[in-house]
């Protein structure tokens, strides 16, 4: 039956109608809230999870219907409220998008089936296809084009960080070192941060996200950067990399064991291969280490691990750039004792390694942790980090390229056998293809 045009009966309504006097500030919050989630984006076509870009956000005007229905909330119940219609209404449409135009059944089966049994680890659950305790996110195991650019800027970047350190090492200390790599990376990405909340407000982090925040910036851009520069004044740069690349493994056990990522045997199979690489490159260089260095190369290697895995919960709930902006501003704070001695150290410096320092500070530091975290909210901390595997194979090129210095038969060997197993560490078995089909909307 044709639809028949129908004309509205006029409703009497003996009230005005009231609007809620915070609707400014929930409409504020509201669209920064969207953006953070993954719902809105310059262009939800290439973004993945985005459904919406913002004249079409605007258009709805979701505030605006929250604030004539609840006029006497209060402005954080306002929020709240706006910020649940917004979601309802991005599921819908998120919904109308990736699965019943596509006609994918399976998906919305399972996409249905997590949402209902979500609090439910077993019995039932077991009949959804993603595992209860895997959240069917924008996180997808092998990652996005987008993702898998951002963890290959990572590796050439703090690749060349090795390179840099050589120059930098012999006039600054290892605290003093890493001091002026996070001041420098805070400084560049508070401008970066600054231009971002200008053009669209962000939601501020909550007092947990600061406090994993902080955590991991102790751990990891702190420690682990001092613990690695301390150690490689007591060994060579081959058992230094070899040691510090158990980390890998570490995040890898710790990502199964407590986020849920289980143990692809893929995985698990590459990093071994990858790790026997690095032995390699370790063998052709020359041996110089002792028990200190032995224990600062394993320590850096548990701070590189757990640093990683608190990072990967903190950005469930905070952007990559305001983590890795944060993380550098509390790290930097954490080593200001050492501020004194950097001071005495840059006088007598010669121009090169203080240039070395600022490179570290806004390429390795700013601009690596930057797309790592964009990574790392996108893909498996298991998988991602096996990508550091490739960090030694892209050294030895870059010293042979910059520093002219001929790698040994060991190292191009070596380095080989690293690429390769990133290569099967990053292949999928059939679970994790039918979960990347199912969870083909990350970005």
């Amino acid at each position: 039956m044709r639809e028949q045009p129908f004309e509205l009966p006029e409703f009497y309504l003996p009230w005005p109608a009231r609007l809620n006097p915070h609707l400014a500030a929930a409409l504020q919050h509201s669209k920064a809230w969207a953006r953070e989630m993954g719902m809105v984006a310059d262009d939800p076509a290439g973004h993945g999870t985005a459904i919406w870009d913002e004249p079409t956000y605007d258009a709805a005007d979701y505030a605006l219907l929250c604030a004539y229905t609840r006029p006497d909330a209060t402005g954080e119940k306002l929020k709240l409220v706006t910020d649940w219609y917004v979601w309802v209404f991005y599921f819908d449409d998120h919904f109308l998008e990736h699965y019943k135009r596509t006609g994918d059944l399976t998906g919305a089966t399972n996409r249905l089936c997590w949402l209902i049994l979500r609090g439910d680890h077993g019995g039932v659950a077991e009949q959804c296809e993603i595992p209860a305790s895997r959240p069917p996110t924008a996180v997808v195991a092998g990652g996005t084009g987008r993702a898998v650019a951002a963890a290959a800027v990572t590796v050439v970047v703090w690749a060349s960080a090795f390179v840099a350190i050589r120059q930098v090492g012999h006039a600054l200390s290892p605290a003093p070192m890493a001091l002026v790599r996070l001041a420098v990376a805070a400084a560049a990405l508070t401008v970066l941060v600054v231009l971002r909340q200008r053009r669209a407000p962000q939601v501020q982090p909550s007092r947990r996200s600061l406090l994993l925040i902080a955590v991991y910036a102790v751990l990891w851009l702190a420690g682990y950067t001092v613990a690695l520069n301390a150690a490689e004044r007591h060994v060579d740069a081959g058992t230094a990399a070899l040691l510090v690349n158990l980390a890998p493994l570490l995040v890898a056990f710790g990502a199964g064991r407590l986020l849920g990522e289980g143990y692809p045997r893929q995985l698990f199979a590459g990093l071994v291969v990858a790790l026997g690489g690095v032995a390699l490159i370790a063998f052709g260089t020359a041996a110089h280490r002792d028990g200190a260095g032995v224990v600062l190369c394993l320590l850096a290697a548990v701070l590189y691990a757990a640093g990683v895995l608190v990072q990967k919960v903190a950005l469930r709930r905070v952007d990559g750039l305001t983590a890795i902006w944060l993380g550098c501003v509390i790290g930097a704070a954490a080593l200001l004792p050492w501020l004194p001695q950097l001071g005495e150290e840059l006088r007598t410096a010669p121009a090169g390694a203080v240039l070395g320092a600022v490179y570290l500070g806004v390429f390795p530091t700013a601009i690596g942790f930057t797309s790592w975290a964009y990574a790392l909210r996108r893909m498996d901390a298991g998988r991602l980090t096996a990508t550091t595997y490739a960090v030694p194979a892209v050294s030895v090129l870059l010293s042979w390229l910059l520093l002219a210095e001929v790698p040994t038969g060991f190292g191009l060997l070596g380095g080989a056998i690293c690429l390769i197993g990133v290569a099967i560490s990053r292949r999928k078995g059939r679970l994790g293809s039918a979960r990347s089909a199912t969870l083909s909307e990350g970005g």
